[in-house]
């Protein structure tokens, strides 16, 4: 995985609000303490990170040791996702990230997800220019 040594990114994982519709809108900003999610990768926190787009997107690129759990099939799997340390849901803009965020808060009552806004996209284009980008 790439490092983000002297890059600007403000690519950060960001915790949605429990309550009203997932969005990634400003007013949704992380705060300032929100560390980015490459330092707490280098940090060597423990972190699940689940990919919920299609297959042949995760085929094409995804982050290195992430779980491929499409959105559809999301409600069949809820088990393996982690209870025990924060879990980053990435897609490719953060769009169907932010949908599975809403999904498991809601109906499986999940209080440890993280959406990496801007998705697999953002972090290509500031933490790991190593993965390709579509």
């Amino acid at each position: 995985m790439g490092k983000a040594e002297g890059s600007k990114a403000s690519l950060i994982f960001a915790p949605q609000p429990s309550s009203g519709s997932p969005t990634l809108s400003l007013r949704h900003a992380p705060r300032p303490h929100s560390p980015r999610p490459a330092r707490r990768l280098e940090r060597g926190e423990l972190l699940q990170l689940v990919d919920v787009r299609e297959p042949e997107e995760y085929e094409y690129c995804h982050i290195e040791g992430s779980l491929l759990l499409p959105l559809g099939d999301i409600p069949q799997h809820v088990e393996e996702l982690a209870t025990d340390r924060p879990v980053v849901l990435i897609c490719h803009h953060g769009v169907r990230s932010a949908q599975a965020l809403g999904y498991l808060q809601h109906r499986h009552g999940l209080n440890n997800l993280l959406n990496l806004r801007g998705g697999i996209h953002a972090w290509s284009v500031q933490v790991d220019p190593t993965v390709a980008i579509y």
